[in-house]
């Protein structure tokens, strides 16, 4: 966002019309940004109080549900149990009874007929959505009908097991990441030519890179600012929808990538540099973690050298492991050796800054 922009919705944000307006005509603002600020004053109001209502009028209608009478069977399916339940409605077990096939499924529910046309019109559209998606780890849609009252369902595949979230606290972040591109394979990242999306595109096995060109694809009218708005989150929907890849815009070649540089291998460890440090003063290094799986273990001690500063610090896995105020290397959710100090700001003290040779060996 335009600095310029940016201050003036700011100032404005809070302020009731006539004293946006007066402000508009005591400082002769110009029509272009004028419009630019208001355009982003009317999504702020409004997208707060769609917000507001969408959240009140669920809790309503989800309170109100709960009187509705007891289903036992949604068409040929006989309802087992709940499985689960959530803003949109609930999602049960299921069997099929009709004697054609013996199927055992999963059946969401829209959550009661009172519901009002918009919420039946949300369900039946991620109905159609989730009916035309076809990838390993989204299950399939077998069937779809509607209950006597009127409400529609949704049949798919059932599969047995933990939801993710529960599987998740039991395993360590270094499986959290990998099933996490697991479930992302063959995922589209949608967003600018800035290098960010580069690393985790690398992770997810880069095909390849595309400009966006087919303005059929973002809004009308694309500003110079908010292309998040205005252009990828439109053109991502639109590639959910169906829409081809190639169709997007032509392949590209020279795009922007983060080049983190290889660190060097040495006798007990590597040298490095800096790539970054977040707002707690953790350093982060460009050794990656599967560098630091083969040559070291937890509660090993390193020889660290960052700038001018020498020291040496126990690798860790946490950083309760260690007494407030102490240094420490552990491994930093981005994948690469991080040099913290425990409740302390490692970077200001080191002053480590990016690009900063780093060296870290075994002792």
């Amino acid at each position: 966002m335009q600095s310029e922009v940016r201050i003036l919705f700011h100032e404005l944000a809070d302020l009731p019309p006539g004293e946006r307006e007066r402000i508009f005509r005591e400082r002769q603002i110009g029509s272009e940004l004028r419009a630019e600020v208001e355009s982003l004053l009317g999504f702020d109001f409004g997208n707060t109080h769609c917000l507001a209502d969408c959240v009140s009028g669920a809790a309503e209608q989800v309170l109100g549900s709960s009187g509705s009478r007891h289903l036992s069977y949604c068409g040929p399916y006989r309802l087992i149990r709940l499985l689960g339940s959530g803003g949109m409605g609930a999602v049960y077990l299921a069997e099929r009874t009709d004697g054609e096939i013996q199927q055992t499924v999963a059946i969401k529910l829209l959550g009661s007929a009172q519901y009002d046309l918009v919420w039946r019109d949300r369900f039946l559209k991620e109905r159609r959505f989730l009916a035309s998606l076809n990838h390993p780890s989204i299950v399939h849609v077998i069937d779809a009908g509607h209950t006597q009252d009127g409400r529609p369902y949704l049949v798919m595949e059932y599969v047995e097991g933990l939801t993710i979230d529960i599987y998740c606290e039991e395993i360590e972040l270094r499986d959290r990441l990998m099933l996490f591109l697991c479930v992302c394979e063959g995922a589209l990242l949608v967003g600018p030519d800035n290098g960010l999306l580069i690393p985790a595109a690398k992770r997810l096995g880069l095909k390849e890179v595309r400009e966006i060109t087919n303005r059929k694809l973002g809004r009308p009218e694309l500003s110079d600012t908010f292309h998040g708005r205005d252009l990828f989150a439109p053109a991502a929907a639109h590639l959910l929808s169906g829409a081809k890849v190639k169709d997007v815009g032509p392949v590209v070649k020279d795009f922007v990538d983060l080049d983190f540089g290889v660190p060097k291998k040495r006798k007990g460890g590597f040298e490095g540099v800096v790539i970054t440090y977040d707002r707690f003063g953790n350093i982060v290094t460009n050794i990656p973690q599967s560098d630091v799986e083969k040559a070291w273990s937890f509660g090993d001690r390193l020889a660290v050298t960052i700038g001018g500063y020498e020291m040496t610090v126990p690798f860790v896995r946490t950083y309760g492991i260690v007494a407030p105020g102490d240094f420490l290397a552990t491994m930093a959710s981005s994948g690469f050796l991080e040099i913290s100090r425990r409740e302390s700001n490692a970077a200001s003290q080191l002053e480590a800054t990016p690009g900063m040779h780093v060296s870290v060996t075994k002792v």
